[in-house]
């Protein structure tokens, strides 16, 4: 390549050796011609510059072409950028040159003006030579002018012509003529995930500490980056980086401090965050290195990737892809999610509550494991099962196990679900824990008219339904233990309920067909019902409609006013029922089981006015055969949080108005209606790393303060945040998996929660990385290894060079045509042009 830019010389010496000097001609007077001449002759000089340089530069772009220039290390558009620099360099030295020599003869023209001595007024003569001797000063002047842009040019051709070379043969930003990558022009920021899946063994060591020995060896021994930063997906406690840094030592004790926790699921604002850090760094090379197991929850696609299209400067980051875990999937059977159903009336004493569970298996073959239930750290022997999961990655890889355990004790109680003999990749994820804080058994109240219940009345029903274990005798798992139901009735006379506090403490009231409503009544159930009580109409044929509508109704417990009662010999069936409503949802699959209840007496609700709330239960299509209806009562204060619910059951259990007391149907009903909240959907029983909650304490006093001790035994205060009248009490620290526990300032309240790791973390079954990689969309591509050391090797490989031949030859052709336009300037009177008749010879 040196020997050939030397011939970017040949047309210099051609134009030393071809100089013409005008030949003398005789000629009469030249004082027309003079200036014209001058001007002709100074624009033609710099022409001839400019065309001598173009020939220059093409000669030597095209020597640089056969050379093969290759760039190593830095971007195209870097280098092409150089070389324009270079090319601007040479042309403000042309113009440097051409107003140094415009300079010297406007110098010596303004240095042959005559002078003139003396005295007095001038003779028209001397008047002539004056005026060529003040313009001889204008010419002074003139080359002052031009030799300081001579001088402006030089030196500014100077800086960009030797910063240009500088770049183009310095590893400042590119990596040199040896071929071997280096570090030292290059900024590296490293997205390390940490979460819990990186935790799976390989071998001796698990993922995540190869993956901070990857990061060692990227830093101290192989990449070597002049700045660099590490984000992990999870920084719990430390901060985090916001910029990057040249102490690479800073750096690895960084990545020292940091623990595994929480998921990868953060990957995708780390990589936005990364590229935003790689786009503001004056280093030219940029790479972002991700260190991940490449699980499937968090890579299932390249979306992961989406800010590479948001910036458009990512598309020159040279990303990296570095798979830890060999390649293989390693054996391991985990808990994915364990949670606590409600449908028996959960979490009060004696419900059934459903514990369900979901195992994940991902090794290559099928296993049969056997799961343990624990209660505050007591293996319960009757509780357990056997799980079939078929090889990880098929449709039977994942399963879910169901166990009913019966809540025996009140207050807060750890239970757990364990795989028994586990012996895999992972220790965390073979058990799964969550705190339920089991309440007392609910308080119900069953008011009828009688002082003691009446045998097959609607309270006598009632009643049994709502403690159907009561006085049997037999043991609950053969300890010899009362078996354990969660509500707790007792009886009262309904004349009673008019008493103060007679309602307090009860959680519902069922009014079994009481024959009058007063308005005292009226008011204690009005006042109970708007501050969260429940209210169940029972009606029967002992009810005063007239009573009910002037005093129940007026307090607005009752959906609409009472019209009056239908009772048919043959009866009738139940139509239809909202299998949606909390006290219907998830007993029978479908409503035949409804179907089997005969009502031959019923009160019919009004046809004037609109309902309230809405209908659970009908007899037909006609609003006046609606059977069962709920509706609101909108409760004092704390944003809705007081109010309270109505049912109205329209029938009697007692046989001379239905079969109902004698159906399956009756003690599921009856029993959500007492329970209520205690008996719908799920609780949040369990949190995850780094989740903000809400610890609830039954307080309204704000100066009340928590100590939260942490699985580590570390204790944190937490004050109370107003959200106007009722304090909160919100937790964040919660970087950490285990049970915490929390005691109030006034030592009247206490309790715990669980925490722990994302069960998506479970699977361990790995995305493809080369077509994630095909995926990214980069200028430089992806390059995929598994350790530092090869991807040194890549980058070397890489480093041999990328070529510049074809973008070199381009600017060539553009300089052939610049230099054609140039030099056939002023020759129009011969060759071709172009006419409206077409092309014809020029004259």
């Amino acid at each position: 390549m040196l020997v050939g830019l030397l011939a970017a010389g040949v047309p210099v010496v051609l134009h030393l050796l071809n100089r013409i000097r005008s030949p003398i001609v005789m000629f009469p007077t030249l004082r027309f011609l003079k200036i014209t001449a001058q001007k002709t002759s100074r624009r033609r000089q710099l022409q001839n510059w400019f065309l001598l340089l173009l020939r220059m530069a093409v000669f030597g772009m095209a020597a640089m072409a056969i050379a093969g220039p290759l760039i190593r290390g830095g971007t195209a558009t870097l280098a092409y950028g150089f070389i324009g620099m270079l090319l601007a360099g040479l042309m403000l030295l042309v113009l440097a040159t051409v107003w140094s020599g415009t300079a010297m003869e406007v110098g010596k023209a303004g240095a042959k003006m005559p002078t003139i001595g003396g005295t007095g007024p001038l003779r028209a003569g001397e008047a002539k030579i004056a005026e060529r001797l003040n313009a001889g000063g204008g010419k002074a002047r003139a080359a002052g002018t031009y030799w300081v842009m001579a001088a402006v040019a030089g030196i500014l051709a100077v800086g960009m012509g030797g910063y240009a070379v500088f770049g183009l043969t310095s590893n400042r930003y590119f990596s040199g003529d040896a071929g071997e990558f280096t570090g030292s022009s290059t900024a590296v920021v490293i997205v390390l995930d940490n979460s819990h899946s990186m935790l799976a063994r390989v071998d001796s060591a698990s993922r995540v500490q190869r993956a901070k020995e990857q990061v060692r060896q990227i830093l101290a021994e192989t990449i070597k980056p002049a700045e660099a930063v590490v984000l992990a997906t999870n920084p719990g406690l430390l901060a985090v980086p916001d910029a990057l840094s040249s102490d690479r030592t800073a750096i690895l004790g960084y990545v020292d401090k940091l623990e595994t926790a929480g998921r990868a699921r953060p990957m995708k604002e780390r990589v936005r965050t990364a590229l935003k850090l790689l786009e503001n760094t004056q280093q030219p090379g940029r790479m972002l290195i991700v260190l991940s197991d490449f699980a499937r929850p968090t890579f299932a696609d390249a979306e992961v990737f989406a800010a590479v299209k948001e910036f458009g400067s990512a598309k020159e980051v040279q990303v990296v892809l570095m798979p830890i875990g060999g390649g293989t999937t390693p054996t391991d059977v985990g808990i994915a999610s364990f949670t606590a159903g409600q449908g028996g009336g959960n979490p009060v004493v004696g419900s059934e509550v459903m514990f369900e569970a979901t195992l994940l298996n991902n090794g290559d073959a099928a296993v049969v494991k056997d799961v343990d239930f624990w209660v505050d750290e007591q293996r319960v022997e009757a509780v357990t099962a056997q799980v079939q999961l078929g090889a990880g990655g098929s449709g039977t890889a994942r399963t879910t196990v169901k166990l009913a355990y019966r809540l025996t004790t009140a207050g807060y109680h750890k239970y757990t679900l364990r795989v028994k003999d586990a012996q895999d990749a992972m220790a965390w994820d073979d058990e799964r824990s969550l705190v339920l804080n089991v309440g007392e058994q609910v308080k119900v109240l069953v008011v009828g008219a009688e002082a003691v219940p009446r045998a097959r009345s609607a309270a006598f029903y009632l009643r049994a339904a709502l403690a159907p274990f009561e006085g049997m005798g037999h043991a609950a798992g053969g300890r010899g233990a009362a078996t354990p139901w969660p509500i707790q009735p007792a009886y009262g006379e309904a004349r009673a309920i008019t008493e103060t506090g007679a309602l307090a403490g009860y959680s519902a009231v069922f009014m079994a067909d009481v024959p009058e409503v007063t308005a005292a009544m009226a008011e204690a159930l009005s006042k109970y019902a708007r501050g969260g009580g429940r209210v169940v109409w029972v009606l029967g044929p002992a009810v005063n409609g007239a009573s009910y509508n002037a005093n129940a109704y007026g307090k607005g417990l009752l959906p609409k006013p009472l019209d009056d009662a239908v009772v048919t010999a043959g009866g009738a069936t139940i139509d239809w029922v909202d299998l949606n409503a909390e006290v219907f949802a998830g007993l029978f699959d479908n409503q035949e089981v409804f179907r089997g209840v005969v009502v031959t007496g019923h009160w019919r609700l009004s046809n004037a006015g609109a309902m309230k709330g809405r209908a659970l239960s009908k007899l037909g299509d006609a609003e006046a055969a609606v059977l069962i209806a709920q509706h609101t009562v909108v409760g004092v204060g704390n944003g809705g949080e007081n109010d309270g619910e109505v049912y109205t059951v329209l029938t009697s259990p007692a046989g001379n108005w239905s079969n109902l007391g004698a159906t399956v149907l009756l003690v599921p009903m009856v029993s959500r209606m007492a329970l209520g909240e205690s008996g719908r959907g799920k609780v949040e029983t369990s949190f995850e790393p780094g989740q903000s909650l809400l610890i609830r304490v039954p307080t309204t006093d704000k100066s009340v303060a928590l100590d939260v001790t942490t699985p580590g035994k570390q204790v944190l205060n937490v004050r109370a945040v107003a959200s106007g009248d009722v304090p909160r009490w919100y937790f964040d620290r919660t970087q950490v998996e285990g049970v915490y526990r929390w005691v109030a300032s006034d030592r009247k309240h206490d309790g715990m929660f669980m925490v722990n790791a994302p069960g998506d973390e479970v699977e361990l079954q790995a995305a493809d990385v080369g077509a994630l990689a095909s995926e990214v969309g980069t200028v430089k591509g992806v390059l995929v290894a598994r350790g530092a050391r090869e991807l040194l090797v890549l980058l070397q490989k890489q480093s041999e060079g990328t070529t510049l031949v074809p973008g070199v030859l381009g600017m060539v052709l553009m300089l052939l045509m610049l230099e054609a336009l140039f030099a056939n300037r002023g020759k129009s009177g011969q060759g071709l042009r172009w006419s409206g008749q077409g092309l014809q010879a020029a004259a």
